[in-house]
């Protein structure tokens, strides 16, 4: 007969058991789906928790705590059956190596039991808390990430003193896994959120305008700046935009061409907006994932008439300067620190006989019978010398020499111009050509 009603309540212990397991899993997969759904982090971890406690053979009060950012204090998660006043008053603890069940397991990265809070040290200095609230036990589970960083703690609270039984572990072992998942995913989601939000506050206030597109081509995020530049009447996709913008109808055949190998994209052309064209400078890269998937591309454009303008007027002075040299009788050279050539007019090149190429590098002296050398004082020099042209024949040579200075004031070098004084040497001692 005992044998028997031993059989009998076993049978039933093993069904009561299945029917947990069942339970457990439906609730777990109950919480995944709120994951997936999105749901707030807090409803996800609050369903934890009461799958915990419906799990219990006996009574439990189950929380989660989540690690701060400082990676130092603990803050509430979700903790719906115990009082609100006790989970307000460990709300911040600062984790280490004895502060009760929670802040040591995540001190240590790994499991804290506590079956008697009113004996053990580690409850020192919350064991009236706890009395207060008629807490006995409490097991704490630290919640790791899958790279093995503690991102909270899973905590068993009971009434009287005990230790977990086997069943208990198997539980908790599944529920902080599946509490770790959301914890991920709202972390993963939350710093999404706050690099799109940094992005954004970043390209509000930036001088270019910036765009991104999807895998589609069509126009995900544009800045304020290149609506304002861009002529953009809120086209779908951005080939629509550049036949609608551009001067040139064949930028759009290119960006084609660029998106069907996923290269970079850069030209400048003309935009016409209020009657107006506008020259500007677009720069588009494409963009992929970790695995390398083709997301899209991200872009710049810019504004690049005043630079152009700037380019043609600096082309139109560096012409005229360079007929003004050509035009005049001296030669004239530059000539750098280290006494050599770096620029000659045609002049200079006529009276010594030799060509730009042959000149440049090479020093002053190396076309006198005389060393040469400039005031480092930044005075002028004018004085007579003979040169050596190309043919081996001397000639007076009548130089003068001024200094330049670089943009930190130091002397950078000379200018020099030489005239040919021989013919007028002779002249005036009335010697016969």
């Amino acid at each position: 007969m005992g044998t028997a009603l031993s059989v009998h309540e076993e049978l039933r212990a093993e069904q009561v058991r299945s029917r947990r397991r069942e339970q457990l899993l439906e609730g777990e997969n109950e919480a995944l789906k709120l994951i997936v759904e999105r749901a707030p982090l807090e409803t996800v971890l609050e369903t934890l928790v009461r799958l915990a406690e419906q799990q219990a053979l006996s009574g439990i009060l189950a929380s989660i705590l989540l690690l701060d950012r400082d990676r130092v204090h603990l803050r509430h998660g979700a903790a719906p059956s115990l009082p609100a006043a006790y989970s307000s008053a460990i709300d911040g603890i600062e984790i280490g190596p004895a502060v009760g069940s929670c802040g040591t397991a995540a001190y240590l990265g790994k499991p804290v039991i506590v079956s008697d809070i009113m004996t053990d040290p580690l409850w020192d200095n919350f064991r009236a808390l706890a009395g207060e609230f008629g807490l006995r036990a409490c097991w704490s589970y630290p919640i790791l990430s899958s790279r093995r960083t503690v991102l909270g703690t899973f905590a068993l609270y009971y009434r009287e003193a005990r230790t977990p039984e086997p069943e208990d572990e198997g539980m908790i072992s599944i529920l902080t896994r599946t509490a770790a998942l959301a914890i991920e995913h709202h972390n993963a989601e939350l710093s999404l959120a706050e690099s799109e939000e940094r992005f954004r506050s970043l390209t509000r206030s930036a001088p270019l305008g910036v765009f991104m597109t999807d895998a589609t081509g069509a126009f995900s995020y544009v800045n304020p700046r290149f609506v304002e530049l861009s002529a953009f009447d809120y086209e779908k996709t951005f080939e629509y935009w550049l036949e609608a913008a551009a001067d040139d109808p064949s930028l759009a055949l290119e960006w084609r061409g660029a998106v069907s190998n996923h290269t970079d994209f850069i030209r400048e052309f003309s935009i016409s907006r209020e009657g107006a064209a506008r020259a500007v400078g677009l720069r588009a890269a494409p963009m992929k994932s970790n695995r390398g998937e083709y997301l899209g591309y991200v872009g710049t454009v810019e504004d690049i008439s005043d630079r152009l303008k700037t380019d043609v007027e600096l082309r139109r002075e560096s012409s005229l300067r360079r007929a003004i040299e050509d035009s005049v009788p001296a030669g004239i050279a530059i000539i750098g620190r280290d006494r050599t050539f770096t620029y000659v007019n045609r002049a200079f090149t006529e009276i010594l006989g030799w060509s730009t190429e042959e000149l440049l590098g090479k020093a002053f002296a190396d076309f006198s019978g005389n060393s040469v050398d400039f005031a480092d004082d930044g005075s002028r020099s004018r004085f007579e010398m003979q040169l050596r042209r190309n043919t081996g024949q001397e000639f007076d040579g009548l130089v003068s020499a001024a200094p330049f200075n670089s943009e930190n004031g130091e002397i950078a070098g000379w200018v020099v111009s030489v005239l040919d004084v021989t013919e007028a040497k002779r002249s005036a001692s009335g010697v016969a050509r």
